[in-house]
């Protein structure tokens, strides 16, 4: 079977159709472990089987660190090896995620001092993330000024050891 093949079309799938409907999870297409970014063009919508396929089928591929993810898959809390199937794991996710939304809803109706504080955080993460935009563009026009590179270079030099600067060269 050809592992590779398999999992190139349902990533395809995944990318060329709206997220999924109900329960889902995000993917990496390239894992971190295998130089994959946290960029958009890099992350899919799978269901909890797909989610469960995709794994076995990188690691039938690539074995390695991909059998990790495919054994979390695997495990119960007490690290006992079960058999789970694609079937299976997304019946248990979808009933997870079931329990999981009423406990949220119950513990934040009735209660808009919790939504408020939520909401604030959401506008401070997004403004970190403008600063983080904002601080990249600027480093970015920096390094293209000649002199202030050969600055930053000579003060590097100035401050490093005797033996680190030999050890440099």
């Amino acid at each position: 079977m050809n592992y590779i093949k398999h999992y190139d079309l349902l990533m395809s799938k995944a990318q060329l159709r709206k997220k999924p409907l109900g329960y889902c999870e995000l993917h990496h297409i390239v894992p971190r472990h295998a130089g994959g970014s946290d960029e958009k063009s890099n992350l899919v919508y799978l269901t909890a089987r797909e989610h469960f396929i995709a794994h076995y089928l990188r690691a039938k591929a690539f074995g390695g660190a991909d059998w990790k993810a495919v054994t979390t898959f695997k495990m119960d809390s007490l690290q006992n090896q079960r058999y789970v199937n694609s079937r299976l794991y997304e019946n248990a996710r979808l009933e997870s995620a079931k329990v999981h939304s009423k406990i949220m809803f119950d513990m934040y109706k009735n209660n808009p001092s919790r939504i408020e504080k939520i909401r604030q955080e959401q506008i401070a993460i997004q403004n970190i993330s403008n600063n983080k935009k904002i601080k990249k563009e600027r480093m970015e026009k920096l390094w293209q000024d000649e002199e202030w590179v050969i600055n930053l270079k000579k003060s590097r030099q100035e401050s490093m050891t005797d033996n680190r600067r030999n050890n440099c060269q």
